[in-house]
């Protein structure tokens, strides 16, 4: 600007978007964001917002070197749970900014706001979301001549018999051995029901194959407990429940939900739209995979999640931005977000005729812009009814909160070290409810080592028959340790991988054979490890003395003679 002799010149802030994560890096993405940012430019002549794109598979790569070397970038984004678990502890947290700039949160669903608070204060706005409802095929109910799933939270369902039940995971659990078949027809109820030869199962969880997700569709939690350095895990009640719920489903007598082989052989894994499983309970991104169950002449609906103890819980996968807490421009960097959170969404997720958006079968989370989005889905999938529809919408009351992917430290290998048990319930039938109860309880001990950056150890079972009834087990594993045979002697307990040591068993009045068994540095479970016990016997001489006249008798019994006997 020219005034008198002197000028003067505006400085910009440079805010630099990061863009790699959640499928940003596309070549129709980018030319849509750069769209974005070139309108934010026009609107802002103090902000100059300019993108890096990075190819998605160094992205978390380049931005920890970045971050690193003191240079992050203003805005990362949109990105995941999982990937944003990258940034904990260097996310500015926006509360200051949203107070100071007055941005209205009540755009967006509460629910959704309260996602993002998290340890770190209120580390985003949400962006897009992805909640969950139970996709369910309406053939296979029509067929069963069962009731479809209720279409809104809070209502109850009517059973074949015409008791009217709570829609919980037991009812599911009933109505999916009901909507489960055999190749001779019969159901999971059915006298004759074959669990080998299933054609038909009545319930999956499909893609969301984590025991994280399970829990968290009966209630939100977290394992992750304690402070830095002295970190502990801690599973849920609800999970474990829901874990056990779901392995009894796999591998009961009446099962209704495929086991990892079978799943595999129904449409390559992608088990609901083979038309062979009857209900689903997935994030709405499902909806990307349903192509070859369309193709074969089905649809599908959506149902309302079922209750756990009362109370519905679900599942809810969300993309967003987030800004680094060391931003030169915090200031300019939320004008930046905010906008990308708001008008940016009419082309970074609805478009237009001709112009499709960045990011497909993204759900914005700004309330405005839903019906819009509403009614180009409608176009997608116009076999889907509105109330469907609208118990989709309806779960965004619903996230879980604690994310299932939230953040603990060493959060990749915690990861995988409970997928490790969700193989083992998917691909192994042969535990009992005891035996998964300390399978749980040895992925605890090794979460904690994970958590405080020591490797985990990996747990075995030693399992057998103690002979008797009531027998204790003794050994030691940091410290002097017992297990406790059951009513029919069976007994099992966990050690690490590489144990030695020393079982001995023992009970009043009893001997065993073996006396005890050694392991040395074992690698794999120690399953037949069994005793014999013998109860103790002894030479007893009863001599009379007087006049008097009675029995001998013993408890146990083993004794019984009149006035004088040697047995």
């Amino acid at each position: 600007n020219h005034a008198g002799d002197q000028f003067y010149t505006v400085q910009k802030a440079e805010v630099r978007w990061f863009i790699g994560f959640s499928g940003g890096d596309d070549s129709t993405a980018v030319t849509v964001e750069q769209s974005v940012a070139d309108d934010f430019n026009a609107l802002h002549p103090d902000i100059h917002l300019t993108l890096e794109v990075v190819d998605s598979a160094s992205s978390s790569d380049t931005l920890a070197a970045e971050i690193t070397a003191g240079n992050g970038p203003d805005i990362i984004g949109p990105m995941g749970w999982a990937d944003s678990n990258n940034l904990h502890g260097k996310t500015l947290d926006l509360a200051p900014l949203i107070a100071s700039t007055g941005f209205d949160t009540s755009v967006f669903n509460p629910r959704l706001v309260s996602m993002y608070q998290t340890d770190e204060g209120q580390v985003s706005l949400p962006f897009s979301v992805y909640p969950s409802a139970l996709y369910y095929n309406p053939a296979l109910f029509d067929t069963a001549g069962l009731n479809y799933p209720p279409t809104n939270y809070g209502d109850t369902y009517t059973m074949p018999d015409q008791t009217v039940v709570l829609w919980d995971w037991n009812t599911l659990a009933q109505v999916g051995q009901l909507l489960t078949l055999d190749n001779s027809g019969k159901n999971a109820t059915q006298a004759g029901f074959d669990p080998n030869q299933i054609v038909q199962y009545g319930f999956s969880f499909g893609y969301e194959s984590h025991p994280n997700y399970w829990g968290s569709y009966w209630h939100a939690g977290q394992m992750l407990q304690g402070t830095p350095g002295a970190y502990t895990a801690v599973v849920p009640d609800a999970w474990k429940t829901a874990w056990q719920w779901l392995y009894a489903s796999i591998w009961g007598t009446q099962p209704f939900i495929p086991n990892g082989s079978a799943s595999s052989s129904l449409d390559g894994g992608n088990v609901f739209a083979s038309g062979k499983v009857a209900m689903l309970d997935n994030p709405f991104w499902y909806t990307c995979c349903v192509g070859d169950l369309i193709s074969a002449g089905d649809t599908f609906q959506f149902g309302a999640m079922p209750a756990y103890n009362g109370a519905v819980a679900g599942r809810m996968d969300a993309d967003t931005f987030r800004i680094w807490k060391d931003s030169l421009h915090p200031d300019a960097a939320f004008t930046a977000l905010s906008y990308l959170v708001t008008t940016g969404v009419d082309k970074l997720i609805i478009g237009s005729p001709g112009n499709p958006p960045a990011y497909t079968a993204m759900l914005p989370a700004l309330t405005a812009k839903q019906p819009d989005w509403l009614d180009a889905q409608k176009v997608s999938f116009p076999f889907v009814t509105n109330n469907s529809w609208d118990i989709l919408m309806e779960g965004m009351s619903y996230p879980d909160i604690p994310n299932a992917e939230g953040y603990v430290p060493n959060y990749a290998e915690a990861w995988s070290r409970s997928q490790d048990l969700g193989d083992l319930m998917f691909f192994d039938g042969s535990m009992s409810t005891g035996l998964l109860n300390l399978e749980v309880t040895c992925l605890q001990t090794d979460l904690a080592e994970i958590y405080n950056g020591r490797p985990a150890r990996g747990c075995l079972y030693i399992s057998g028959n103690a002979g008797v009834g009531g027998a204790t087990l003794t050994y030691e594993n940091n410290g002097t340790k017992t297990a406790t045979a059951d009513g029919t002697g069976n007994y099992f307990f966990l050690v690490p991988i590489n144990w030695t040591g020393i079982v001995t068993p023992s009970k009043a009045g009893y001997s065993f054979t073996p006396v005890d068994r050694t392991y040395t540095s074992i690698t794999t479970n120690q399953a037949g490890q069994d005793y014999t016990a013998s109860l103790n016997t002894y030479l007893l001489s009863v001599s009379k003395t007087g006049s008097g006249s009675g029995t001998v008798t013993s408890a146990p019994d083993g004794i019984d003679c009149g006035s004088d006997c040697s047995e």
